[in-house]
């Protein structure tokens, strides 16, 4: 296990869904689920198993969908309403987008996720990315998944850095335990006020006056 390390934050890596977007697989497919009928983790539960390959970059959106309808025992002809249904879903944080824009010019800033082509275009129509962002590390470009110890021994690889001046903001713990076995500091998010209090005991930003 890492040891707390006194380095200063030389890097911010940000997760994508719950962090810098609203997680449509876990706002949608429970949603779904009541609509017909279904028990809501069940069907969260079919979408992180068919999620998977899609994520790898092995498998294409209609075939996610089709996978779990055909284990929900939910008809084919619901799959063109669905993919159109979510493809309009995306919905930015903007609270993280502000804070992300009033990081001092000399921070690093890089998106490390699990997503997939179609949602990494549909995302950056949303928010543009060029040039915010470098190095972008998307489980569908890479074939690794978070929280396997590879993809983030590929940040500190592209990063040039030592892992201790790394934070990565994940808003999910297993994600970050990962990361901290390779000594990247970790914070758990919940939303953009709490994470730039965080940032303010790093350093990052300068500690407002108690009122």
């Amino acid at each position: 296990m890492a040891v707390p390390s006194t380095e200063s934050i030389g890097a911010v890596i940000f997760d994508v869904g719950g962090v810098l977007y609203e997680n449509i697989q876990e706002f949608f497919l429970p949603d779904l689920a009541r609509r017909h009928g279904l028990d809501p983790d069940t069907l969260l539960s079919l979408g992180y198993k068919h999620g998977a390959d899609w994520g790898l970059g092995r498998a294409t959106e209609e075939q996610y969908w089709n996978g779990i309808l055909t284990d929900a025992g939910l008809s084919a002809d619901l799959l063109p309403a669905l993919v159109a249904e979510t493809a309009d879903y995306v919905r930015s944080i903007p609270e993280t987008w502000k804070l992300i824009d009033s990081l001092p010019a000399g921070l690093r800033l890089g998106i490390l996720s699990n997503t997939t082509w179609e949602w990494v275009a549909r995302l950056r129509a949303v928010e543009d990315w060029e040039g915010r962002f470098d190095p972008i590390l998307l489980s569908c470009e890479v074939g690794i998944c978070k929280p396997d110890p590879a993809i983030f021994a590929l940040l500190i690889e592209r990063l040039s850095m030592p892992s201790e001046q790394v934070l990565f903001v994940d808003d999910r713990e297993d994600n970050l335990a990962a990361a901290r076995e390779l000594g990247i500091r970790g914070h758990l998010f919940h939303s953009a006020a709490a994470l730039r209090e965080d940032l303010e005991r790093h350093g990052i930003f300068p500690a407002r006056p108690e009122s």
